[in-house]
């Protein structure tokens, strides 16, 4: 069997450390992809030997920074072979996650209107460098990374008045990403701006 490489993991949307970890992705790694070798994770050397108390997937770490064990059974002869696996979960970048909302006019009033979005990037980053912004219309879509929103400074809503877009801002250095929600609004009143009715009599 092979010893495998560190497995360095993000952290979730939940910044404390720590997150669900699909530790199998790291089998064939371990076993040159061969069928008949069986692998099975534990927190302890004497539980890999003896191939007892798997850990469950996915796992959740315990610590930023620790060392699992790892068990290889030959499912033909039952022999065991054991090495072990160092995690790291890296951290997200920090931004701020409080309530955003940009407004646009509705000239027209038919519930859409074109959006800006970047001029939100300065309210959420607050002077965080090192990390590249899109934007994306589903949560799914931001935490992958998929279909950004090609013209991001220019964007018309899909859903009349009132919609939530996601920000996604990611580490150019480690890759992980910290996601929160953007309402972009084409009325005003839904912001609690208090505008008066004026008519000329």
């Amino acid at each position: 069997i092979n010893n495998p490489s560190p497995l360095d993991v993000c952290d979730d949307q939940v910044a404390d450390g720590f997150t669900a970890i699909d530790l199998n992705v790291k089998n064939d790694e371990i076993t040159n992809g061969l069928s008949n070798l069986i692998v099975t994770y534990h927190s302890t050397q004497i539980d890999a030997l003896s191939g007892s108390n798997p850990l469950p997937m996915p796992y959740v770490n315990t610590n930023t920074n620790e060392q699992i064990f790892v068990s290889v059974r030959d499912e033909f002869t039952g022999c065991i072979s054991t090495t072990s696996l160092d995690i790291t979960v890296l951290d997200n970048p920090i931004i701020n996650t409080e309530d955003h909302y940009i407004d646009a006019c509705d000239a027209d009033h038919d519930g859409f209107a074109s959006f800006d979005l970047t001029s939100i990037i300065p309210e959420v980053l607050q002077g965080l460098t090192g990390v590249t912004v899109t934007f994306h219309e589903t949560n799914d879509d931001a935490l992958t990374g998929s279909n950004p929103i090609a013209d991001d400074t220019n964007y018309t809503n899909m859903t009349p008045e009132e919609q939530v877009v996601y920000i996604r801002v990611e580490s150019n250095t480690s890759g992980c990403a910290s996601v929160t929600p953007i309402e972009i609004h084409t009325n005003l009143l839904l912001t609690a701006t208090e505008i008066r009715d004026v008519r000329l009599c």
